[in-house]
């Protein structure tokens, strides 16, 4: 599913070019209540030969203001927390991270609007970074859609074949 706050907003990032994902800026887990955010964050920190993590309780509003030129710099930003939405918006439209991430020139956002599970989200976003990374040409939506069919139709044995692959070996 693709969203966009406004058709103007949309129009602007079409013409986005992905960039080639070199730093990441990470978030982990900073109310230390999801079980799988560490091995997700930990595990895509290979796939970039830069990278900043606020982990845990270092991942504060102040920490994340005073990150405010690594932000700019990276490629990847990956927020791996909850996140809340204020019902009480004064516009007419949702307003929230990801619109905010658009607005700031982003060329795509990865989230989602309600609870999930925090296993599967941990190899799904594992799986998207690993495909992003091995097909440099391919969208974002294009990389999702085939993260999410390989969620669903993954058998037990593929997965734990891959769970070996990815952080055992």
């Amino acid at each position: 599913m693709s969203y966009a706050p406004s058709c103007q907003l949309l129009q602007q990032v079409q013409q986005r070019q992905r960039p080639d994902f070199q730093s990441l800026f990470a978030i982990q887990n900073p109310t230390e209540d999801l079980n799988y955010t560490n091995l997700e964050v930990e595990s895509i920190l290979s796939y970039f030969p830069s990278h900043q993590v606020l982990s845990k309780k270092q991942a504060t509003k102040a920490a994340l203001s005073q990150a405010a030129t690594e932000l700019k710099e990276a490629n990847y930003l990956h927020f791996s927390c909850h996140g809340l939405t204020d019902f009480n918006n004064t516009s007419d439209e949702y307003i929230g991270l990801p619109s905010g991430f658009l607005y700031a020139g982003s060329s795509s956002v990865v989230s989602s609007f309600w609870t999930v599970n925090d296993l599967s989200t941990s190899f799904l976003m594992i799986k998207f970074i690993q495909i992003l990374q091995d097909t440099t040409d391919m969208s974002v939506p294009l990389a999702m859609n085939q993260v999410q069919q390989w969620l669903r139709d993954v058998t037990k044995e593929e997965l734990q074949e891959w769970v070996k692959k990815s952080f055992i070996s």
